[in-house]
C-alpha cells in the first residue's frame, strides 16, 4: 500500500508546526484569558449613573467572554488544530503526543518509544499537512 504524499511549503511547514508545538499553551491561554474575564470583580459604583448599560455582571462576562478579539482568535487556532488531529487515528495520535507534546526527537521516539522512523516521519508530516489545510495555507 502506497503511502500519501504530505509535502508542504517550508514556510508553511515552519508556521504549521510552530501551531502545532504551541497547541497545549494556547489550551492554556484560552483558559486564563476566560478565567480573567469570569473572576474579574464589577467596577464599583460611585452612585453616578453609567449610561443604560444592565447591572447584571454575569451578562457583562458572557458578553465579553463571546467578543474578546483575543480569545476569538485563540480559539480558532485551536478548533484548527483540533480537526487536524481528528483526522488521525487512534494510534498517530499517540505519535503526535510523543512528537509535539513530548517534544521527542525521531531517535528519542525510536529508543524510548519504540516508534520506527518511517512512522513517526508519516505522522509528522501528515498532521503538518492537515493543519495546513485546516488554516488555509494550501
Amino acid at each position: 500500500m502506497a503511502r500519501t504524499n504530505y509535502k508542504v511549503p517550508r514556510w508553511v511547514k515552519k508556521k504549521m508546526e510552530n501551531e502545532l508545538y504551541q497547541y497545549w499553551d494556547n489550551q492554556k491561554e484560552l483558559e486564563d484569558l476566560q478565567n480573567d474575564i469570569i473572576e474579574a470583580s464589577p467596577e464599583p459604583a460611585d452612585g453616578q449613573p453609567k449610561g443604560n448599560a444592565t447591572g447584571n455582571s454575569t451578562e457583562q462576562k458572557a458578553v465579553k467572554l463571546r467578543t474578546s478579539r483575543t480569545i476569538l482568535a485563540v480559539e480558532r487556532r485551536l478548533k484548527y488544530v483540533e480537526n487536524a488531529i481528528n483526522r488521525l487515528n487512534e494510534e498517530e495520535k499517540k505519535v503526535f503526543i510523543i512528537i509535539f507534546k513530548e517534544k521527542h526527537s525521531q531517535k528519542m521516539a525510536e529508543t524510548y518509544k519504540y516508534i520506527s522512523a518511517d512512522t513517526y516521519y508519516n505522522v509528522y508530516r501528515k498532521i503538518i499537512y492537515f493543519t495546513a489545510v485546516e488554516f488555509g495555507e494550501i
